[in-house]
């Protein structure tokens, strides 16, 4: 097993190609052969293309790639994928996801003497 198959190395872009989070690339293969990711083959700064399941599967490794043993020989892991039907935007939280941000008092709310 690739030590590389669990570690969160692949960026995920959004449909539009804007950037939502990272994830394992044994995440994202299984995504990739069910149709709802393509991965980015990056040959240079001028070319780059999306590739489908099908053809990434025979893409050569080459030597600065990480790759994962199958059956079928070497496939090559994904270092950054589209993912096909998602288009939304990650929403940030003004004051990021925390217990404690629960019981912060909010500027919108006015309290009222009962």
């Amino acid at each position: 097993m690739s030590i590389h198959l669990h570690k969160a190395t692949v960026l995920i872009l959004n449909r539009h190609w804007h950037p939502l989070t990272a994830t394992t690339p044994a995440e994202i293969l299984g995504a990739m052969v069910n149709d709802q990711a393509v991965a980015l083959e990056i040959r240079s700064v001028d070319w780059i293309e999306p590739v489908p399941w099908n053809k990434w599967q025979n893409l050569s490794v080459r030597i600065h790639d990480a790759s994962v043993g199958t059956t079928r020989g070497p496939v090559r892991l994904p270092t950054v994928v589209v993912l096909s039907h998602f288009h939304q935007l990650p929403i940030k939280n003004k004051y990021g996801v925390a217990d404690w941000n629960i019981f912060l008092p909010s500027a919108s709310t006015t309290q009222s003497a009962s």
